[in-house]
């Protein structure tokens, strides 16, 4: 609410006014203050906030003029002026002084609202502006802060010594010689979930003057905190703010892990503490346990232990080869486990994966390295990592065996009917059944009786051909979801293949009433 200050040396006038700018109900004004003479007014002004102003001109001792003068020496406050004579020189020094009107008694209601209206209204502009300008700040504070810590973590890990430049300006935005770093890690997820736990972050109260809190989105693209605080018993705060973060996003359905690092002395610890915090969060993405992991919970788990999977290793490779199915089963459902797991250091862990991928990858004679992913950072369990082992062999050993009843173009044709929406080429099918490009070409030439880009381009259309059907699709992602990335491409294609653009082929069919509005739950060709 704004504070207004009534200068008048006719008593009853200026009680007049403050009556009538009551009985305005105007929910901005606050307190009213009124004073019988330039000089009292000046007094209140200084020993005041006031907010707006109404002054008489002609006044003894100090005239309304020289009241406004030395107002304007302090402050650009609204004022309103009032006078009981119509004189242009008067009302020219007013305006010249920035008045935002002039009023000649006896003051109307209705003129006087309106100036006090006027004068309401630039106040608010000025905060608008002022909220504005402190936003803008505050952005570019925090962009800055934010390109020099992720400037810092890669000159650190690049060796390059000029981080020591970066540490030194950092100490002297953050005022406290203890640090910690936080991540908040979200798979699979938008940009708006992570700005949605950023609010989230200022409901959560950090209490103390010893500790503060910024937040950041680091170059992998991960929401972290970094935490700077006076003494290390401050650290269990730290830890405490994070699991209060995690109670205040339970609530999203996204896959959220939280972990935190330790803490240590001086900015140039960031890069480890990042480093602690990133090593935490991905143990803890596997292994889900319900909680904000700390990573001194997490440092004493075994890094070393390779001899412990050894024997497993070599019984599964034995397995791989003589196409064991139950066996290859087996070491999955016996290794894969939380609970098997649950003592070991991701890298550990991770270890074990690569070598169970590489082994299997016998299975196969493509040496496609998308034929098995070996990046374990797309699993958002332990158990999802095991589905996916489990799934990949037996489609595998099936398609292993259909191998030997099949002929090559006949799997080739398969493969491209499972698969025509991929980035899929002649090189890759060829690989894919084994056979020398050139002699796999001229094969497909003699069974099909068209080149391999011809087929594979008429079946792609032809699907297009039948998504123009369901309205639900935009033609951009029917071009998509055949295989196309570029949609020029896909338009000049279908055009040359049909004589017609898939736009104009859907609006003839849509014109003769050929239409289905199946659902999206129908997409699988």
């Amino acid at each position: 609410m704004y504070n207004m200050l009534i200068v008048d040396d006719e008593q009853w006038i200026s009680q007049g006014l403050a009556t009538m700018v009551k009985r305005m109900e105007c929910k901005d004004i606050g307190d009213i203050i009124y004073k019988f003479s330039g000089k009292d007014g000046l007094d209140a002004f200084q020993q005041n906030t006031i907010d707006l102003i109404l002054t008489d001109i002609c006044m003894p001792e100090m005239s309304g003029l020289t009241f406004i003068e030395a107002i304007r020496k302090k402050s650009d406050v609204p004022i309103g002026v009032i006078s009981g004579y119509e004189d242009f020189v008067y009302v020219d020094k007013a305006y010249k002084q920035g008045i935002v009107g002039y009023m000649l008694k006896p003051i109307m209601f209705e003129e006087l609202k309106e100036i006090i209206d006027k004068m309401i209204s630039i106040l608010k502009r000025r905060e608008e502006e002022h909220q504005w300008n402190q936003k803008r700040d505050t952005m570019y504070t925090h962009t800055l802060i934010e390109n020099k810590i992720n400037r810092f973590l890669q000159l650190v890990r690049q060796n390059d010594e000029s981080h020591m430049s970066i540490t030194r300006e950092m100490e002297g935005i953050f005022p406290f010689p203890y640090y910690a770093v936080g991540l908040v890690k979200i798979k699979k997820s938008e940009h708006k979930v992570v700005k949605e736990i950023e609010d989230e972050m200022a409901n959560i109260y950090f209490e103390g003057t010893k500790k503060n809190v910024y937040h950041m989105i680091d170059y992998k693209n991960d929401l972290v905190i970094i935490f700077n605080f006076l003494e290390p018993e401050c650290y269990k705060d730290v830890c405490q703010y994070m699991e209060n973060l995690k109670t205040f996003a339970k609530d999203k359905k996204e896959d959220i892990v939280y972990s935190i690092s330790s803490y240590m002395h001086g900015f140039q610890n960031i890069y480890t503490l990042h480093n602690e915090a990133y090593e935490a969060n991905r143990y803890n993405a596997l292994i889900q346990q319900d909680q904000v992991i700390k990573y001194g919970d997490y440092a004493p788990l075994k890094k070393s232990g390779k001899e412990d999977f050894q024997n497993k290793i070599k019984h599964f490779q034995c397995a791989v080869e003589i196409t064991d199915k139950k066996a290859m089963m087996g070491y999955i459902d016996e290794l894969f486990t939380t609970e098997r797991l649950k003592h070991y250091c991701f890298s550990l862990i991770e270890w074990l994966y690569k070598t169970t991928c590489h082994v299997l990858s016998q299975l196969v004679q493509s040496n496609e390295v998308e034929m098995i992913t070996e990046d374990i950072s797309q699993f958002l369990s332990i158990k999802e990592l095991r589905i996916y082992l489990k799934s990949w062999i037996l489609k595998n050993i099936n398609e292993k065996e259909e191998l030997n009843y099949q002929s090559p173009v006949e799997l080739a044709l398969e493969f491209i009917k499972h698969n025509y929406h991929k980035d899929i080429s002649l090189t890759y099918v060829s690989n894919v059944v084994s056979l020398n490009y050139s002699y796999f070409s001229k094969l497909f030439k003699e069974y099909t009786g068209m080149k391999f880009i011809d087929y594979l381009t008429q079946f792609r259309l032809s699907k297009a051909k039948e998504m123009l059907e369901d309205s639900t699709w935009s033609i951009e992602e029917i071009s998509k979801s055949v295989g196309y990335k570029n949609y020029r491409h896909f338009t000049t294609s279908f055009k040359r293949q049909y004589h017609i653009k898939p736009s104009e082929m859907r609006k003839k069919r849509q014109s003769s009433g050929f239409f289905n509005t199946k659902n999206h739950d129908a997409k699988s060709i």
